[in-house]
């Protein structure tokens, strides 16, 4: 029995330690992912905003290197001499020449800048794969290739920008370059040419580079259009991708959007049109937890071990007491009952068993002493011999109980749970006295179904009423009990939650007593048999075998009816029924005025 209840704790609480430790994992995983989740966002919105503002820095300066050559007077004024008034004179290409090498040579991030004039002249710096002086065929061929020419926008005064794509002047150098471009007007606004700032793509995909674990994240670049400007998405399916993500996120800005298994930053532009999309990958934003929940997964391993070893030696330690004493109070019976019973124990809980089984072990010697020499004799006989009657199996299942609370660390019910076997042992034991109140019967009724509370928990649930009147009333010793363990054990069977009602009134000369429960109910046999063994016993007393009454396992229905019969005689009644909606009520009536 001692392995069985230590085992039993060991496993009880390794159980709660295996589920404190899993729930304490498990709270620990998803607060650290949505600590991740939550820097993952706050940092790719820095980072959106960041790359967002930089690539503003580059565009500025291209817009600004632009206006600047847009609106100096020098250049207008000889490219509207070259242009409108087919003035040939060397001087004017010499000023735009100079005022364009000029500009350029302070610009550290320009690539080229180039003027076209509206007859297809080009000035530019740097090399081009053709002559300048004999280009203006290849200047028109290019400039329509590339479809800017034309453009509301660009004719409207506005800038327009080109995507990434080769120098088209100068393809052999195979430079990728990004273009602004800003037509150039006179005074009476007329499109006399046209200025491109190339920068190259190098500086725009630096900008764009943004980590996280080591893995570059996906960005994109597009005007309110939807139109990309700069993207390093390299999947096959990248301008499907691209465009679900703006049409995702068209009525977005500035903000984080947290898809399935994205999350993606949007970023107004704060001098262009442009929006920049970055995408975080949710398995790169958790790949890091891979390791967390790796360690998790050890560190509950080598918990759950020690705690399972740690358990199951505390267990150990902390039951032998009570199952020891358990074990060896189960041989004892009758055979052994006047032998000396001897355990020493130092917990306080054990201690009170001890003594508490020791007196009623002594008392029921010299009680079934005195019962056997008086054996057969009349009815004041049978009934003092059945009164004195206990079960120990009774005693074994609280003890059982009382140790299962020992085991699950409940020691104040334990201790109470003891205080009322004990107050059950010392009035069980007392047997010279074989009639008592009605009202010392309550005090005993109620710490026996405390006991039983103790044990069957919620699945046990009583009322008991007693009329004052009939507080003083006496009635054979241990009337109540055995007709509620009657009641309890029955509808126990039948039943997950048990009711047990007991009502005693004094109605004049007339005093009814009334169990019931909600039981499986009785059987009209059962009921016959019980009238049957009632009538044969009262009938014969001196014939009964008074040694086979004492058993253990308790008195029963039948006893307690038999020792009210002998007692009371004629003034004693009873009825067994079944009630409407399940279990049944054993009413017993004494009529005060014959006794």
């Amino acid at each position: 029995m001692r392995r069985i209840l230590s085992r039993k704790l060991a496993f009880t609480y390794t159980g709660i330690i295996i589920a404190i430790i899993v729930l304490s994992a498990i709270a620990f995983y998803n607060y650290n992912s949505y600590i991740l989740l939550s820097n993952g966002i706050n940092n790719i919105k820095q980072f959106g905003a960041d790359t967002m503002a930089q690539v503003d820095m580059q565009i500025k300066s291209m817009d600004v290197n632009s206006i600047e050559l847009a609106s100096n007077f020098e250049l207008i004024t000889a490219l509207d001499q070259i242009v409108t008034q087919k003035n040939t004179d060397p001087q004017n290409y010499s000023i735009v020449k100079s005022i364009l090498i000029k500009n350029y040579v302070n610009k550290v991030n320009t690539h080229r800048i180039s003027i076209i004039t509206s007859d297809w002249y080009l000035f530019s710096t740097g090399n081009t794969d053709f002559p300048l002086d004999t280009a203006s065929a290849n200047v028109k061929a290019i400039v329509s290739k590339t479809k800017w020419y034309g453009d509301i926008v660009l004719e409207s005064g506005l800038r327009i920008f080109l995507p990434p794509q080769l120098d088209v002047w100068d393809e052999k150098s195979g430079a990728q370059v990004i273009s602004l471009i800003r037509a150039i007007k006179n005074k009476n606004n007329d499109v006399i040419g046209y200025i491109e700032v190339q920068q190259k793509v190098e500086i725009i995909k630096n900008i764009c580079v943004n980590e996280w674990n080591g893995i570059d994240l996906n960005i994109a670049i597009a005007d309110r259009e939807g139109a990309v400007f700069y993207t390093n998405i390299a999947r096959p399916d990248k301008d499907e991708y691209i465009r679900t993500i703006i049409n995702n996120t068209k009525s977005d800005s500035n903000r984080v959007i947290e898809t399935k298994n994205e999350l993606i930053n949007v970023t107004d532009s704060n001098y262009t049109e442009f929006k920049s999309y970055l995408v975080l990958d949710k398995s790169v934003l958790f790949e890091s937890m891979k390791f967390i929940l790796l360690y998790l997964i050890l560190i509950m391993a080598v918990l759950m071990i020690l705690s399972g070893f740690f358990i199951t030696i505390v267990t150990q330690r902390m039951t032998k007491p009570i199952t020891t004493f358990v074990h060896k109070m189960a041989k004892v019976d009758l055979d052994n009952l006047n032998e000396p019973f001897d355990y020493n124990s130092k917990d306080y809980e054990t201690e009170v068993l001890n003594h508490s089984f020791k007196e009623m072990k002594n008392r029921l010697n010299e009680s079934i002493t005195k019962q056997i020499a008086l054996e057969k004799v009349q009815t004041k006989t049978l009934f003092n011999i059945l009164q004195s009657e206990i079960g120990p199996h009774f005693l074994y299942n609280s003890l059982g109980s009382i140790a299962n609370m020992c085991e699950l660390g409940e020691n104040q019910e334990a201790a109470e749970a003891c205080y009322n076997l004990s107050e059950i042992l010392r009035y069980t034991s007392d047997f010279e006295t074989t009639v008592v109140s009605i009202e010392e019967e309550m005090v005993h009724l109620k710490s026996y179904i405390a006991l039983m509370k103790s044990r069957y928990r919620q699945r046990l649930d009583y009322s008991i009423k007693i009329e004052e009147a009939a507080h003083s009333f006496q009635v054979p010793k241990l009337t109540f009990q055995p007709l509620v363990e009657n009641a309890i054990k029955y509808s126990l069977i039948e039943n997950e939650t048990v009711f047990v009602k007991v009502e005693v009134k004094l109605q004049g000369s007339i005093l009814t007593i009334t169990i019931s429960d909600n039981g499986c109910g009785i059987s009209e046999e059962r009921k016959e048999e019980i009238k049957g063994v009632i009538s044969s016993n009262e009938k014969n007393i001196e014939n009964i075998d008074i040694k086979s009454k004492i058993k253990f396992g308790g008195m029963g229905l039948i006893g307690t009816l038999l020792r009210l019969k002998l007692y009371l005689g004629e003034a004693f009644q009873y009825s067994i029924i079944n009630n409407e909606n399940a279990g049944m009520t054993i009413t017993i009536q004494i009529e005060t005025q014959k006794l």
